[in-house]
């Protein structure tokens, strides 16, 4: 424990306990401060990575939503022309 420096009275000595105290609660907190702002760095690149991957999720998505209709196009037309060879036969050509 820290000692009474020479003719220090009790008041000067808890004093200056409380300033030391105080002192290294500072040190402290100015350590938790510098690792919470590097916390909030790596938290922006997180948030910044998952903004690209949504972009290239509603991308991949909006491409998928073509194939689809696509797809879905060209079923209906094949289906037609059956339709249309189908009413060919039945009318004898």
């Amino acid at each position: 424990m820290t000692e009474k420096k020479g003719n220090e009275t009790d008041t000067e000595f808890l004093a200056r306990l409380m300033a030391e105290g105080f002192g290294e609660v500072k040190t402290r907190l100015d350590v938790v401060d510098v690792r919470l702002d590097e916390m909030n760095g790596q938290l922006a690149v997180l948030e910044r990575g998952q903004t690209e991957i949504r972009h290239r999720l509603d991308s991949m998505e909006k491409k998928q939503m073509g194939v689809l209709e696509s797809l879905d196009e060209t079923v209906r037309q094949s289906e037609f022309r059956k339709l249309v060879a189908r009413v060919g036969v039945l009318e004898g050509k």
